[in-house]
């Protein structure tokens, strides 16, 4: 079988969610994916800035068990938001007004399927996920969009 590209990787994540109304994230890479030090590494390595982001906010170290631990101290304003929701206040998906904007949404998305995709271990998990997953619909949906382009 063929491995994905990132693009289909991401319009499968953006089919899914909204197939299902649920969070990718949720369903899939906070169970999935198990190393919170791989993962800000590699931020850090393929996305600098926004590695450096998530290293700052965490004041160079990594606490995070899992990709949406939230560390609250006893003083909140001392908090440390999860890995994912950095990247989504890196990328900017909501602006100051709570206002999603879908096309800084995609580019979390990439930045995610770009780690999914290029570390061995989680792309397996996400295909194995995928097939034990199978949505008819869905698949037939993202192979229509994937023979247009």
């Amino acid at each position: 079988m063929e491995k994905w590209s990132i693009e289909k990787m991401t319009e499968y994540w953006n089919l899914w969610e909204i197939r299902f109304g649920e969070s990718f994230i949720d369903y899939f890479v906070d169970d999935y994916i198990h190393n919170m030090g791989i993962v800000v590494g590699f931020f850090c390595g393929r996305f600098p800035e926004l590695g450096k982001y998530i290293l700052e906010a965490s004041n160079y170290k990594v606490p995070w068990t899992y990709i949406q631990d939230w560390i609250t101290k006893k003083e909140p304003e001392k908090d440390i938001p999860s890995i994912s929701h950095l990247v989504e206040l890196f990328y900017e998906v909501e602006n100051e007004e709570g206002i999603f904007d879908k096309n800084r949404y995609a580019e979390s998305v990439y930045a995610w399927c770009t780690l999914i995709h290029d570390i061995d271990a989680y792309y397996n998990r996400f295909i194995e996920w995928v097939e034990k997953n199978n949505d008819e619909e869905l698949t037939q949906e993202l192979n229509n969009l994937w023979k247009e382009k």
